[in-house]
């Protein structure tokens, strides 16, 4: 009993096993497209058709490149000391003006509040030489006061002296006349004194003021030689004032050094990038210009190809692209041909480099990428697909489809993009052309449409 039952199953797999051979078949046979038929039946010539239709084609040739950095930058110092910290990783993305290394600041803030230090006396000695000009201005005004009124005053004494003069030859010639009379006697001894005694008050008047004109006179030459020392005094002051400035400049350029230098301490990213490689370790010694850190610029990045002299002759630099990438299957990149290389290698291909835009740095350096090169491209034309095309004697045509008849149509084809023919010949778009059984078609041959499920359409 155990034994009939086993063979009853065995039995009933192999029925099911044979049913989906059997449906299966079936299935293969209705997916087969019919042998052409004897236009006799009335059926005519089995066809699969498509429409021509308007839109955009393009012509893109195929290739493979790797992803390379527009630019790797070199970090270094700018000035000498110990390593404190190193505050980024390999491959980490840093910012523009993000902290990547920081030196010990030490001896660079020491050399800081010293160069303040000496811009302040700086300063205060610019203060002092001002106000002692200020002074010495202040003083040559004061004197050149005191010269004028001296010249003044002496004016008057010489015009005192002026009168005196003429006074006295008056009192002179009174005194000369006088004595004369006297000597005579013909005036008393009693006249003759008092004009004698005017004669020599008038001759002690002229002394007294010539006396006092050149003392007058003296007193000019003293202001006079005062104010030359003064204006000596007053270049060097000048002269000194402009060393001062001097000074206080050099004081601040040596802050701003020294200021400089310490800011120098703390390195920072030029620009957002990706942390390439770490040269140098925390407590090492850095000196200027030696590496730090690698920085790869990832903004932009760029592919290289390299292709042959029938797809050089088709390029230029602007030629557009598409790139696509195997890790980001859903994205395509737009690019263009920025530079072609003026070499041609041992095989006979030449380099070709295309930018791409890696704002969001989805793109790292040595991925691999698919570029399609776009050597043409026409927004507004007519399209059949490939297989509507049948070749004979050189010639070009299209069965067109109408009224269950076939009408052959020589056509002209524009570019292709491997699925899709452009057709430069005048066909109104819609128009319905053969996609199988080219070589069984002539023109006026009657058709019938074929479909999957093996019925006339």
């Amino acid at each position: 009993m155990v034994m009939n039952k086993k063979i009853s199953l065995i039995l009933i797999v192999i029925l099911l096993i044979a049913t989906g051979l059997i449906v299966t078949k079936i299935q293969d046979v209705k997916e087969i497209e019919p042998q052409v038929k004897d236009e006799k039946t009335g059926l005519g010539v089995p066809v699969k058709v498509a429409q021509i239709k308007a839109g955009a084609i393009t012509k893109t040739i195929d290739y493979t490149g790797q992803v390379e950095l527009s630019k790797e930058i070199r970090i270094s110092s700018l000035v000498g000391g110990q390593v404190k910290k190193v505050a980024v990783k390999v491959g980490e993305e840093v910012k523009e003006g993000q902290v990547l290394v920081q030196l010990d600041k030490t001896e660079l803030q020491l050399a800081v509040d010293s160069a303040k230090k000496a811009v302040k006396q700086s300063k205060v000695k610019l203060r002092q030489t001002r106000l002692n000009l200020n002074n010495l201005t202040q003083e040559r005004t004061e004197l050149n006061l005191s010269l004028e009124q001296a010249r003044v005053s002496l004016q008057e004494v010489e015009a005192k002296l002026a009168e005196a003069q003429a006074n006295l030859q008056r009192v002179k010639a009174e005194y000369k006349r006088k004595k004369r009379l006297y000597d005579n006697q013909i005036i008393s001894q009693a006249k003759f004194d008092v004009s004698k005694a005017r004669y020599k008050s008038a001759v002690a008047k002229v002394e007294q003021l010539e006396a006092k004109i050149e003392g007058g006179e003296i007193k000019l030459k003293k202001l006079k030689v005062k104010l030359e020392q003064l204006a000596i005094r007053k270049k060097i002051l000048q002269e000194n004032l402009k060393q001062t400035q001097l000074g206080v400049e050099l004081a601040h350029n040596k802050l701003q050094q020294a200021q400089n230098k310490l800011g120098y301490a703390t390195i920072t990213a030029p620009q957002r990038g990706i942390i390439l490689k770490k040269i140098i370790t925390e407590g090492e010694i850095a000196t200027p210009g030696r590496p730090l850190l690698n920085l790869g610029v990832a903004d932009q990045v760029k592919v290289k190809i390299a292709v042959g002299d029938q797809t050089l002759k088709l390029l230029k630099v602007g030629t557009p692209a598409k790139v696509t990438f195997a890790s980001l299957p859903q994205q395509v990149f737009r690019a263009q041909v920025t530079k072609v290389y003026p070499v041609v290698n041992q095989v006979g291909l030449t380099k070709v480099e295309l930018a791409l835009n890696n704002s969001n740095f989805q793109l790292r350096k040595g991925m691999s990428a698919q570029v399609e090169l776009i050597t043409k491209s026409h927004k507004k034309t007519l399209l059949a697909p490939k297989e509507a095309i049948y070749t004979s004697q050189g010639q070009t045509y299209l069965y067109l489809i109408k009224n269950d008849k076939a009408m052959r149509k020589q056509v002209i084809l524009g570019i292709s993009n491997g699925t899709q023919v452009e057709i430069l010949t005048d066909i109104a778009p819609g128009t319905r052309v053969a996609t199988t059984n080219h070589l069984q078609l002539k023109d006026g041959s009657q058709v019938y449409i074929w479909s999957k499920e093996g019925q006339k359409k």
